[in-house]
């Protein structure tokens, strides 16, 4: 884990998201691909991202549409083990 950021148990995670991106681009500048799961997706949070740090990329780790039940996503292990 590179940094981490706590907010009050009544924010949900993707609400900080925004917080945290804004605390990284000072403290990593050469950081150039976030890892984040299936919560993280969609375009308000892309747009969040481009407008603090457009160069980044980001990739969200996403289950297989053919899958069912448990599976082991290979980046989504490494997102999940930070919020431990």
């Amino acid at each position: 884990m590179l940094h981490a950021l706590i907010h009050p148990a009544n924010r949900q995670d993707r609400d900080g998201r925004l917080d945290l991106l804004a605390t990284l681009q000072t403290t990593f500048p050469k950081l150039k691909t976030l890892f984040a799961d299936a919560a993280y997706q969609g375009p308000r949070f892309r747009q969040g991202v481009a407008a603090l740090r457009g160069t980044l990329e980001v990739e969200i780790a996403k289950r297989p549409m053919q899958d069912q039940g448990v599976t082991v996503l290979p980046k989504h292990w490494l997102v999940e083990r930070t919020l431990v």
